[in-house]
């Protein structure tokens, strides 16, 4: 909790977190890696004490073949992946039954978020050489089409165009992109790289497919570049998958694609959904649905069912999980007050519409918000191109009104990309105009908070 709340202030202090990282770690039980991992994957997160987050990863090893001892260990394995899955099922009251994964994946998947956490932690440090080193393991590792998989490659593509690799950058984000599935933003940054190393986009749409924001579809979810916990972690046997809740007892079991080297003894199944209550007529199972990570590190699941039932983080859903009566709303219905408009008053003496003029509406309150985005720092090397980095708002709220404004707009230009049909997300483009070397920033605003990006000239 001391780890959790110091990370949570508004401005965290490195030492403070370390200290109480250390407090945490503290201990020999079997449980240990997983204290490690959860809090390096926290301080890497929140850009805290990085230092620290390499120490601590590379301490995690020895307690690997330890921490599969444990009872269940596929439930501490994939804990950050069954996280939301789980606070909705609560909600429902209902319960996640993980399944039985074989221990040669999930020591595949824990040495390979170790390898993914190394990687990251050395990018934010501005190594991005020694950074694709270690993502390139973690990439290795993983089982392919998993979350943790999408996310080191993802990562990966990061490092290689930091250190001037294209082409093989281009390789990596088309295959965390291929996997993952439509995405207009990270289509817009794979276009990007593409045109640098072709010339053109020609071929790219027989590559990954149409560009999502042309038509707009209402499904498209935008990824965090940051893999949130939200999605992230490495095993070559398994693709762990969040499952949406359904109401009746069924395990339902998807194929998914697998490393060519450990595939063929790892069954792959989806979490079994128990409800506490039986239903008169339940409803057909869903498929489940794999939350995607963020490189926007990542948010934090919404506590309530209803929240969870927007176009961008459930596409899917069954016609019956829209019905009142399969959500908790019946438990505890909410209290709705109903304030009638004012030319629908009805005052014996005055008219409603002369009174109603004088009396100006109440300006609306702006409630701070908090702005994330998917770089913290841009590093451009000499004779480097454009970088991008994408803007949201916690809790994947509308971002329109964002602007952005350079320090030094004779040195550091940057612009918006309209993007159709994404109203949580901007994709901002960042281009030096200028070869002068020197620590610029950018700050991105709304009415309600403000966010700012240091970038680099070497």
């Amino acid at each position: 909790l001391e780890f959790k709340q110091e990370l949570d202030s508004p401005e965290p202090k490195s030492g403070k977190a370390s200290d109480a990282a250390d407090e945490f770690i503290r201990g020999d039980d079997k449980m240990k890696v997983y204290r490690q991992i959860f809090a390096a994957s926290e301080l890497l997160e929140k850009r805290v004490a990085l230092p620290k987050v390499l120490e601590i990863a590379k301490a995690a090893p020895p307690s690997l073949e330890a921490g599969l001892d444990v009872p269940e260990p596929a439930t501490a394995v994939m804990a950050s992946e069954l996280y939301e899955s789980r606070t909705i099922a609560a909600a429902r009251g209902q319960y996640i039954n993980v399944p039985a994964v074989p221990r040669p994946t999930l020591l595949a998947v824990l040495r390979g978020r170790i390898e993914e956490i190394n990687g990251w932690a050395l990018y934010q440090m501005d190594d991005a050489v020694q950074a694709a080193v270690h993502l390139k393991r973690a990439a290795g590792v993983l089982p392919v089409d998993s979350a943790w998989w999408r996310s080191s490659n993802w990562r990966l593509g990061n490092a290689l165009v930091v250190s001037g690799k294209d082409a093989e950058a281009l390789e990596a984000y088309i295959s965390s992109y291929k996997s993952s599935g439509p995405d207009a933003v990270r289509y817009n940054a794979i276009e990007a790289v593409y045109r640098r190393v072709k010339g053109n986009t020609v071929g790219l749409e027989e590559k990954i497919g149409p560009n999502p924001s042309t038509p707009a579809p209402a499904e498209i979810v935008s990824q965090k570049m940051e893999p949130t916990p939200e999605v992230k972690t490495d095993t070559p046997s398994v693709v762990p998958i969040k499952a949406e809740p359904v109401s009746t007892s069924a395990a339902v079991v998807k194929d998914q694609p697998k490393p060519a080297d450990t595939s063929a003894d790892v069954p792959v199944a989806t979490p079994t959904v128990i409800t506490d209550t039986p239903k008169a007529e339940p409803p057909p199972s869903a498929t489940p649905e794999e939350i995607k990570p963020s490189v926007t590190p990542e948010t934090l699941p919404k506590p309530t069912p209803e929240a969870q039932k927007t176009a961008e983080e459930k596409p899917k859903k069954s016609p019956s999980d829209e019905k009142p009566a399969a959500t908790p709303k019946e438990l505890f219905p909410p209290v709705i007050i109903t304030i009638p408009a004012t030319e629908t008053v009805k005052t014996p003496a005055k008219e409603p519409e002369a009174k109603a003029e004088p009396t100006p509406s109440p300006t609306p309150e702006i409630k701070p918000c908090t702005l994330t985005v998917s770089e913290e720092t841009l590093t451009f090397q000499k004779g480097g191109g454009d970088l991008a980095v994408i803007v949201g708002r916690e809790g994947d709220e509308d971002v329109e009104g964002l602007t952005a404004v350079s320090d030094s707009p004779e040195n550091i230009a940057v612009r918006r990309e309209k993007i159709e049909g994404v109203t949580s997300r901007a994709l901002f483009v960042v281009h030096p105009t200028s070869p002068k070397a020197g620590d610029y920033r950018v700050k991105f605003a709304m009415p309600c908070g403000k966010k700012e990006i240091i970038v680099k000239v070497q």
